[in-house]
């Protein structure tokens, strides 16, 4: 049970799934050690998630959640259909029809079959499900399948089709490795645009914005060091944990990134594909924490003027500027809802030059609420720059925006 949970967070579903289809399991004094042992065994992950502030549960139930998308939910059956083959799946129906008597141990692996299919179609509802996360159903499936047909001479004709299908994805496969397909697949001639970046960027570290695929490729193909500096308007992931800016600040970077009127590029360097490359000074200040705290009940008004009073703290080893020519750092007021953002100008009540390692300074900022419409809001002050949009620097707080508000 530790090992399922260590290797994916859909391991539980496995656990919870073999107790439903056992539940005399729960009247077993080994089976509440086993479950002892495993949860012992997983405690250094469980103090690791709370030393990080939970980033996999933030990243599973809050970035990745949509508002409903029907196509994501169309989409979902067509895209097990092609991971798991659509003759598996059709046998597997058969099996369930027509089998009538069912071993514990069958009928476990016919819980975790059905209760792996069902939980993430029912998540589908609120995020875009990738089509593998449902592998863990191919164990159960394979033995299920094998042991019907196994019995049965007159099911030779399956076997023939299985293979069949065997050579069709051998060649499915071809085609995914070899670009001959109408329209431009991600994961090829990535050593093409990857050696058109190592030319002009020579040794220098490679800064991608918002793209952890590219920044693992690049180092991959490279041995270069590489990492991604994301921003609110992409998610968080494993960069920052690793905190690799903090190795390059004040050194010179070569920085990818999509053009944008909102981001310095006035000294762009090169195009590459879609992207475009500068080769400027780097200095971090993603890992500048922001605390403010707002009362329950408490609401904004579109367009009033907010005083908010904050914290700021720098948990670097090194001062940060706020001053830097060119790299200026300014504060935003941010609302999301619906996975769209909406943002304010904050200026603060006192000048802030600089802050020390260590250092935290008190102050308030203040800005004009959009004008947005009546609804519930995720709301965050971040700071930005004019190369870097706004990095995760504070938390999302709740927050109602309503024209009733009291000014």
């Amino acid at each position: 049970m530790a090992g399922l949970m260590y290797s994916k967070y859909h391991g539980a579903l496995i656990i919870l799934l073999t107790v439903l289809a056992n539940l005399k399991l729960l009247l077993n004094s080994r089976f509440w050690s086993a479950g002892v042992i495993a949860l012992i065994l997983y405690i250094p992950h469980l103090l690791w998630q709370i030393e990080n502030g939970f980033p996999t549960f933030q990243y599973q139930m809050l970035d990745r959640m949509n508002p409903f998308r029907l196509f994501d939910f169309i989409l979902y059956w067509p895209n097990q259909l092609f991971a798991f083959n659509p003759l598996i799946l059709s046998l597997l129906l058969f099996i369930f029809y027509k089998k009538q008597i069912w071993t514990p141990f069958e009928k476990t692996l016919k819980f975790i079959i059905i209760g792996l299919f069902g939980f993430f179609w029912l998540f589908s509802f609120t995020a875009r499900i990738e089509a593998h996360w449902t592998a863990a159903a191919a164990i159960p499936a394979i033995i299920l399948l094998y042991q019907f047909l196994r019995t049965r001479e007159q099911n030779k004709i399956v076997f023939r089709l299985i293979a069949s299908s065997v050579v069709f994805l051998f060649l499915l496969r071809l085609v995914l490795i070899i670009d001959i397909l109408p329209w431009h697949m991600e994961f090829l001639g990535q050593k093409k645009w990857v050696a058109q970046i190592e030319k002009e960027a020579g040794n220098l570290p490679v800064v991608f914005m918002n793209s952890y695929q590219k920044a693992s490729v690049y180092s991959f193909y490279t041995g270069k060091e590489s990492f991604s500096l994301n921003t609110i308007y992409y998610r968080q992931n494993q960069f920052d944990l690793w905190k690799p800016e903090i190795n390059f600040n004040g050194k010179p970077t070569a920085i990818v990134f999509e053009p944008s009127p909102f981001i310095k590029s006035n000294n762009v360097l090169t195009s590459i594909d879609k992207y475009v490359m500068i080769k400027d000074t780097f200095y971090g200040y993603q890992q500048l924490k922001i605390n403010f705290s707002m009362s329950e009940g408490d609401a904004f008004k579109p367009g009033e003027m907010i005083s908010l009073p904050i914290i700021i703290s720098n948990p670097y080893s090194y001062t940060v500027h706020f001053n830097r020519p060119g790299e200026e750092l300014s504060f935003s007021a941010l609302f999301l809802h619906n996975k769209e953002w909406q943002s304010a100008v904050a200026h603060s009540d006192i000048p802030l030059q600089s802050l020390a390692p260590g250092e935290s300074k008190s102050m308030n900022l203040k800005f004009n609420v959009p004008q947005l419409a009546d609804d519930t809001y995720q709301f965050g002050i971040c700071l930005r720059t004019p190369t870097f949009p706004e990095a995760f620097n504070s938390s999302f707080q709740k927050i109602d925006v309503t024209s009733a508000a009291p000014k």
